[in-house]
């Protein structure tokens, strides 16, 4: 919505006035943040996504210090939101420089600090370089005074960095999920720090290759999701670029597959994400609901016209009527966000490592979910038999240690066993983790 110079004026006052009362209430210094947007419209959807966005950064670098208040709004002058933060107002002069200046989104944040007898610190003041003009990189000040670029140009590439700030974050998230599910060790039958598994084509640094390279496609699908759209055609957007990024990935490791069910489970989370604020992604439910609402109808669309099953996910479900990676989509990812990061979070409240809750949420993941890797390595009954036993083993000891589980290990290889779809849950377990705890 566009807004009078008069409105953008008054607005800016009460922002000052509301600055100077928070001042006088809370005594501490005060951290204003609001965006560099030119021009009357500052308050649409992509303005509020890239406001939500540096407020989830400001929560990942305020942890160490106590808030003591904090508010937002959407004004006519655009989003603003103050921090009354009980820390030395240098000290967070320099957290805001730090986002501001090394994301790419953050070049649109304006993140002031005010001391506590409201003088606002400048970056010279710290010795800090001034800004930079987003167009021609001279000093923004001078830039602006002398009005050498056009409105149009300045509002283009405002948002430009706005939608890459986004995208960025998101596939950021999707490729440290792959790395966090590749170096959890133990993981029966899969490849981790330890050894290779049940497999003889793949390693670690195998692993680590192909998730650099599914960098591109995660932007991508973040892309995708931000345009927005019909959720049939977001899909199908997404659906390509996954048969893209497959392609890519067997590229990079000379033909074997070490993704493509990571590929499709996160390409749909990462759209889902982008087509949602960021101060949703905390919310696994929201999370799960858009890709639900992406995938609507997978099924029934892929299976229901079965004449002759050739894959092994067509044969799977035509003998046991079994989903697999579709049906997890199609609900929602359930097993990421019912059990794996449940599990996960309650493993961390018990003070165990990251490591240690990852490979148990593995555990209760392939009791949640019938893992066709598993299924066409073992059969069908050998799957039942395992999800019995980890059923026992879990019920007891949620969180067994790294020590049960290489034994486990140790079987699964003995019989080449790999759960790889329980993997691939547990990537998107990470995920959404990452996703709910900035």
């Amino acid at each position: 919505m566009a807004y009078t110079l008069l409105e953008i004026l008054e607005a800016r006052e009460q922002r000052v006035r509301r600055q100077q009362a928070l001042l006088a209430q809370f005594s501490v210094p005060l951290l204003s943040f609001t965006l560099n947007i030119p021009g009357p419209d500052k308050t649409g959807e992509l303005a509020e996504k890239g406001f939500q966005l540096g407020c989830r950064l400001l929560k990942r670098h305020l942890k160490e210090w106590n808030i003591l208040h904090f508010e937002q709004r959407c004004a006519s002058a655009g989003w603003e939101a103050f921090y009354c933060i009980d820390a030395p107002a240098e000290t967070l002069k320099r957290i805001t420089v730090q986002i501001e200046d090394a994301l790419t989104g953050g070049r649109v944040f304006d993140m002031d600090v005010l001391t506590v007898d409201g003088q606002k610190l400048d970056r010279e003041s710290l010795g800090l370089p001034r800004r930079k003009c987003l167009l021609c990189q001279t000093d923004a000040a001078i830039c602006g005074r002398s009005r050498s670029h056009s409105l149009e140009a300045l509002c283009q590439e405002t948002f430009s960095l706005m939608e890459e700030g986004i995208c960025e974050e998101i596939s950021r998230l999707a490729v440290q999920s792959l790395l966090c599910e590749v170096y959890a060790t133990p993981k029966p039958g899969l490849v981790d720090q330890s050894n290779n598994g049940s497999h003889q084509d793949m390693d670690l640094m195998l692993f680590v290759q192909s998730s650099g390279a599914l960098w591109p496609y995660f932007r991508r699908c973040a892309q995708i999701g931000l345009a927005g759209g019909k959720p049939t055609e977001v899909f199908a957007q997404l659906r390509q670029a996954g048969l893209e990024a497959e392609q890519v990935m067997l590229r990079v490791t000379g033909g074997i597959n070490t993704h493509k069910g990571a590929i499709f489970s996160l390409g749909i989370l990462c759209g889902a994400a982008a087509m949602l604020q960021p101060d949703q992604w905390e919310a696994p439910a929201a999370i799960s609901a858009q890709a639900a609402l992406l995938s609507h109808g997978l099924v029934e669309k892929d299976f229901s016209s079965l004449k002759d099953a050739t894959t092994e996910g067509e044969k799977l479900f035509a003998q046991y009527g079994i989903t697999g990676a579709r049906g997890q989509a199609e609900d929602g990812f359930p097993a990421a966000v019912h059990v794996g990061l449940p599990v996960l979070e309650y493993g961390l409240t018990k003070e165990r490592s990251f490591n240690d809750c990852l490979c148990a949420a593995l555990l209760h993941i392939m009791t949640a979910t019938r893992d066709t890797n598993l299924i066409k390595r073992g059969g069908i009954a050998i799957c039942n038999q395992i999800q019995s036993a980890l059923q026992s083993l879990l019920q007891t000891n949620p969180i067994p240690s790294p020590e049960i589980i290489s034994q486990l290990d140790d079987a699964f290889i003995q019989r080449n066993l790999s759960p790889g779809g329980s993997a691939d849950l547990l990537s998107a377990t990470c995920f959404l983790y990452f996703l709910k705890h900035p």
